[in-house]
């Protein structure tokens, strides 16, 4: 794959650099590993793809395979296995890796009208949960196209937000805990009024 490189000059915005290059800036912020599109730095060098493939990630400082595995949804041996890779604990920033067609739940990618609660809905979770995994410290300040990180852990939750129709019992099924175990955790004087928006403990960790 062709690319460009873009050093970043002072006063640019990924916005303004995707209308350079007329280019989706979605497509330079996932291709460049970018998670918020307000946080680029004069300096730094961007990679900007000619002909771009979705299902491929620029590996950055730091990252694991594990890490790319997990947040993409599949497995260190698939992504092994399409990319040839002898060791897969010796991966070097810069070089490209091809990722399989999935659909994944693990990630949110920010659109206009999104709130930090209304994510969290979406997902079955808080919104103090996904702040402490993306380190968000104003929770109203979200960015158009900013990928979240749903959750850090491949476990069931510990805390449920109630949705429009739930039921205790669907709840407790969902999760494969008892329903006298819902109730008394949760102090609950009545199992059948919930709340839309409500916080059901599901486990104490």
């Amino acid at each position: 794959m062709e690319n460009i490189i873009y050093v970043i000059e002072s006063g640019d915005t990924l916005s303004k650099i995707a209308q350079k290059f007329n280019i989706d800036m979605n497509i330079i912020a996932r291709y460049n590993g970018i998670s918020n599109m307000d946080n680029i730095e004069a300096g730094h060098i961007l990679r900007i793809p000619q002909n771009y493939d979705e299902n491929v990630y620029v590996i950055r400082s730091g990252d694991t395979l594990f890490g790319i595995a997990k947040r993409y949804c599949t497995t260190v041996e698939e992504l092994v296995r399409l990319n040839d890779i002898s060791d897969p604990n010796v991966i070097t920033a810069g070089e490209s890796i091809k990722l399989p067609n999935s659909s994944c739940a693990n990630i949110h990618i920010v659109k206009e009208g999104d709130t930090l609660y209304s994510i969290a809905k979406m997902h079955n979770t808080i919104p103090e949960i996904i702040a402490d995994i993306n380190e968000i410290e104003d929770q109203d300040n979200l960015t158009v196209g900013q990928i979240l990180l749903i959750s850090d852990e491949e476990t069931e939750p510990d805390k449920y937000m109630v949705r429009k129709g739930d039921k205790l019992w669907k709840i407790a099924e969902r999760f494969n805990v008892p329903v006298t175990e819902l109730i008394n955790l949760n102090k609950l004087c009545d199992p059948d009024k919930l709340k839309e928006g409500q916080i059901i403990v599901i486990r104490i960790l």
